[in-house]
């Protein structure tokens, strides 16, 4: 698998951000893509606004396809219980809904519209709130 990097910007109301995701997983199918991701500085107000004070080394994302599927981006680790399949937990941060995954491995927004819609499941005060969210790829030269 070709690794791919793609920076997707997350906006409400005034603000916006722009995060990093990297592929690191595919499924042969092509219906199943995770990987690891990052804040980046770019914002609206050229600060990193940070979604999260977890670790960065469990940032984890996920994309189920194979059309217009989700992207959820969050944080997986290991589970404090010890319970049968429950060794990691997925805390799902951002979800991107209707995230198309072309042949290229590019996402795009499915449908006609530039941005797609999606919910953020907390407060980032003072940049963003729970509730509805609209995303859309941005162009990444590595």
């Amino acid at each position: 698998m070709k690794r791919i990097d793609h920076e997707i910007m997350i906006e409400q109301n005034n603000s916006y951000t722009i995060i990093r995701l990297m592929d690191k997983e595919e499924s042969k199918d092509g219906k199943f893509v995770s990987g690891t991701w990052q804040h980046t500085g770019k914002s609206y107000n050229d600060q990193e606004i940070k979604f999260t004070s977890d670790n960065p080394q469990c940032y984890y994302w996920e994309w189920h396809g194979p059309h217009a599927g989700a992207i959820s981006i969050g944080t997986k680790m290991g589970r404090g219980s010890h319970k049968a399949g429950e060794e990691t937990m997925f805390q799902v941060l951002i979800n991107l809904l209707f995230a198309r995954r072309m042949a290229n491995g590019k996402f795009q927004v499915g449908g006609v519209l530039p941005n797609g819609g999606g919910l953020l499941t907390y407060n980032v005060k003072p940049h963003f709130f729970a509730g509805p969210i609209l995303w859309s790829p941005t162009q990444y030269e590595r």
